[in-house]
């Protein structure tokens, strides 16, 4: 009798397994409809990844890391420009939040304290990293998987919200 209900309690954690696997695999699906599409990358130039999602309670911090390879790199900045009403990379590239529907968040501000060669440039040193945030609105209570689009790269990112039994989440 246990090795029957061993049997079927293994057959159904499988099924779980499975049936989560696709529902992850459709969302990111629906999410790369979202995303701007990827330019090549170039050599020698930084890396970039997310640190650290800080949910404050007026604001969303995105906490990055960059670094160089064997080669000094440098790190565009968004800047504000006040003409077109929004942050961009070199004038030209977009830095926002995107959820699972589509929705965006757009920056809000840039905190790095790495001085600057030149106005939102950092020279990142070989075999040497930096670090920062960017700050966007809050995100809706239903972001769950998501992105930073920086310019023409996307960083995939999931919120993990604590959630009370019965499914409600927790906001801090």
């Amino acid at each position: 009798m246990a090795t029957i209900v061993a049997t079927s309690c293994a057959h159904l954690q499988k099924e779980v397994t499975i049936e989560r696997r696709d529902t992850l695999e459709q969302a990111v699906a629906e999410l790369r409809r979202c995303l701007p599409p990827a330019a090549e990358q170039v050599k020698n130039k930084h890396q970039l990844a997310i640190a650290a999602i800080r949910i404050l309670p007026k604001k969303t911090a995105v906490d990055l890391v960059a670094w160089a390879g064997s080669k000094p790199a440098a790190l565009t900045l968004p800047l504000y420009v006040q003409s077109r009403g929004r942050w961009l990379i070199e004038e030209n590239d977009r830095v926002y939040l995107v959820d699972q529907n589509c929705r965006t968040y757009p920056l809000l501000d840039v905190e790095f304290k790495q001085p600057r060669s030149a106005p939102g440039v950092i020279q990142i040193l070989p075999y040497h990293a930096i670090e920062g945030s960017l700050f966007f609105p809050p995100p809706s209570t239903s972001f769950r998987l998501g992105a930073l689009v920086f310019g023409h790269r996307s960083l995939p990112l999931v919120l993990d919200r604590p959630t009370l039994p019965g499914g409600a989440s927790i906001e801090r």
